[in-house]
């Protein structure tokens, strides 16, 4: 029955209730893993390692303003060709 009440609490806050925008997984496993400690039992529920490193994190930034950067060069570009072509057409 304690686990089952560690469960519920963690059960209640994730699918019922889900009060922040963001968190509450980790919220519902603190309240489940509180609950089962003041029984006396291990923690039941523990979250996959979503950490990553500062600099792998740091690359993976940069390789994405790259990419926006490049897009919108891009974009830029096409933009002027296609403006160039219809005024172009328009003296012939």
């Amino acid at each position: 029955r304690p686990l089952l009440c560690a469960y519920y609490a963690f059960a209640v806050l994730v699918f019922y209730i889900h009060p922040f925008h963001d968190g509450n997984g980790r919220c519902a496993r603190l309240l489940g893993n509180l609950v089962a400690k003041k029984l006396g039992f291990p923690p039941l529920l523990r979250a996959a390692d979503k950490t990553i490193q500062v600099p792998e994190f740091l690359q993976k930034a940069i390789v994405t303003m790259e990419i926006i950067r490049n897009s919108r060069r891009q974009t830029r570009q096409t933009r002027m060709l296609s403006t160039r072509r219809e005024n172009s057409s328009m003296w012939f």
